[in-house]
C-alpha cells in the first residue's frame, strides 16, 4: 500500500511540473525559452580581469578597418534563415541604400570601435550584419576558435522594440553533414532583446539542456544602463565550468557534471560570433517598432585569453 501511495504522489508530481509549464508557455507566449535559474549566478562572485596564468591569444582592438576582413568573417543571409528573424545579412563592404537614399554599410570600424548598423533599405527590407572570428591558417577553415579560456569584449547596445544584439560562441569544427544543434552545443554570452530592456540573458544549449523540453540552462540579470551604455562581458571556461559575467558580476555557473556530450558538448574549439538581429523569434515576442531604425550594436574590444 505504502509503494502504491507513493507513485500516486509521483504521478501527482508529474502531472504538476507538466502544468507549470504549460502554464509558463501560455504567460510567455513564445517558443523561445521559460528561463530555468538552477545555473543562476552568485552576487558575490566577481571577475572583472583574466585570471593569474592567463595570456592574450587573440584580439581585435578595431584600430583599422581591415579589422572588418582579417579578424572577421561576414555572412550573406536572407531573412527567416533562423529563429524566423527578419534582418537580411550582408557583409559591411556592400554599399546599401537606405530608406533616405543614403548610403549605408552594415558594418564598419573608425575611431577604434565596431559599428555594426541595423537599417531599413530603400527597398524595405531590413539589413544588419553578423560576423564570425577568423584567422589566417586556422585548421577550422579559417575560423579562429578556442577551447577554454577566458573572453571578453566591450560592447554597447542600442534599445528599440525588435533589436537582438549577441556576442556568443559556436564550434568552431562542426560538420553540418554528421551533427547538428543543439547537440553540437552553443555558448551565448550575452544576449538582450528590447523587448525586454537592460535584462542581459546568458545561456547554454545542448541535447541535454534544450528549451524545446524546457531543460534550457539559462539566467538574466537586469544590468544598469544596459542600452546605449559600454558593459564588459565575459566567460571563464575550462573543463569543469563555465561562468559568464557582466561588468564583473557573475550571471550563470555550469559545472561539467562529466556526463558526456549530451550535457557537455564544450570540449572542443568554439568561434565567436558578433551579430545584431531584428524580430524574430525572441527579438519579436512583443512585436517590432520599425520608427527606432536605425539602431546600432557598438564593439570597443574583443579579447581570447588562454593559460599556455
Amino acid at each position: 500500500m505504502k509503494s502504491f501511495i507513493n507513485r500516486l504522489i509521483g504521478l501527482a508530481m508529474v502531472c504538476f511540473v507538466a502544468q507549470m509549464a504549460e502554464a509558463q508557455d501560455e504567460r510567455t507566449d513564445t517558443n523561445f525559452v521559460s528561463d530555468r535559474t538552477d545555473y543562476a549566478g552568485s552576487d558575490s562572485v566577481r571577475l572583472t580581469a583574466p585570471p593569474e596564468g592567463y595570456v592574450l591569444v587573440w584580439s581585435d582592438e578595431f584600430d583599422s578597418p581591415a579589422s572588418l576582413t582579417e579578424k572577421w568573417r561576414p555572412v550573406s543571409w536572407e531573412p527567416q534563415r533562423v529563429n524566423h528573424e527578419l534582418q537580411t545579412y550582408r557583409p559591411g563592404d556592400m554599399d546599401i541604400e537606405d530608406a533616405s537614399g543614403a548610403m549605408r554599410h552594415t558594418a564598419e570600424v573608425s575611431d577604434g570601435v565596431l559599428r555594426i548598423n541595423c537599417f531599413k533599405g530603400a527597398d524595405g527590407k531590413i539589413y544588419s550584419a553578423r560576423m564570425d572570428s577568423k584567422e589566417e591558417g586556422s585548421p577550422y577553415g579559417g575560423l579562429a576558435g578556442w577551447k577554454y579560456g577566458y573572453i571578453e569584449a566591450r560592447i554597447r547596445i542600442p534599445s528599440g522594440l525588435g533589436t537582438w544584439p549577441a556576442f556568443w560562441m559556436m564550434p568552431a569544427d562542426i560538420d553540418w553533414s554528421k551533427e547538428g544543434w543543439p547537440d553540437c552545443g552553443e555558448i551565448d554570452i550575452m544576449e538582450e532583446v528590447g523587448a525586454d530592456p537592460d535584462i542581459a540573458v546568458c545561456s547554454l544549449h545542448a541535447r541535454g539542456h534544450y528549451h524545446a523540453n524546457n531543460t534550457q540552462v539559462s539566467a538574466r540579470k537586469h544590468i544598469e544602463n544596459m542600452e546605449n551604455g559600454w558593459i564588459v562581458y565575459s566567460m571563464l571556461w575550462d573543463a569543469d565550468h563555465i561562468e559568464l559575467y557582466a561588468d564583473g558580476h557573475q550571471i550563470l555557473n555550469y559545472p561539467n557534471d562529466h556526463s558526456g556530450p549530451v550535457n557537455w558538448p564544450y570540449d572542443r574549439p568554439y568561434h565567436l560570433t558578433l551579430n545584431l538581429a531584428w524580430g524574430g523569434d525572441w527579438g519579436g515576442y512583443k512585436g517590432v517598432d520599425e520608427s527606432a531604425l536605425p539602431v546600432t550594436m557598438e564593439v570597443d574590444y574583443v579579447r581570447v585569453y588562454q593559460k599556455p
